[in-house]
């Protein structure tokens, strides 16, 4: 099966959008599991021991030394809340390009998918018939400009809600313990 050279006007962008939505999902999924926010039960443990007025530096944090948490704990007190934006910037950063992916691919694909039924309008028109071999070529440009479109659109939407979650959970536990430290601090001083 060939395609009429006009599908790949279509085609080529909608891999493109591809192939660079897989690259920032690859780039964002690896950082999040690198700096990923702590569980729900070992998070809980460490507001404990803040909330005991215990230093963090007696908590035995199991993360990277270049985690998140751990950054805007080691900043000084006037730093942490400007670190914690760094941050969460850092780890937020290029997440919102994934729905903006997502509907240029569902827009290419639509695009494809309108000029493949024009051509075979355009064939049914220009034969006076109903062949399917004039009909078919703008048939099958259209389904797979929409196939292809669907494709990338998806994923993007769907790592974009699974990044960004886990990136408003990460300012969740930053926001809280900034907090903690704050207050113990006030408590202390």
């Amino acid at each position: 099966m060939s395609l009429p050279i006009e599908s790949l006007f279509f085609l080529v962008p909608i891999l493109a959008v591809s192939v660079y939505a897989v690259a920032l999902i690859l780039q964002k999924v690896l950082q999040t599991r690198r700096y990923r926010p702590l569980d729900s039960a070992e998070f809980g443990r460490f507001a404990d021991h803040l909330q005991t007025g215990q230093s963090w530096l007696k908590y035995d944090l199991t993360l990277r030394p270049d985690h998140p948490l751990l950054v805007v704990l080691q900043a000084g007190r006037k730093e942490r809340a400007r670190r914690a934006q760094q941050e969460l910037s850092r780890y937020e950063d290029r997440i919102a390009y994934l729905p903006i992916l997502a509907n240029i691919a569902t827009l290419l694909g639509l695009f494809g998918t309108v000029s493949g039924m024009i051509l075979s309008f355009l064939a049914l028109r220009a034969g006076g018939g109903a062949d399917p071999a004039n009909l078919a070529g703008g048939i099958a440009q259209s389904l797979l400009a929409t196939a292809l479109g669907l494709t990338a659109a998806v994923p993007c939407l769907g790592f974009h809600a699974y990044l960004q979650r886990r990136s408003d959970l990460m300012a969740e536990q930053l926001e809280i313990v900034l907090n903690l430290v704050e207050d113990d601090f006030r408590a202390r001083y």
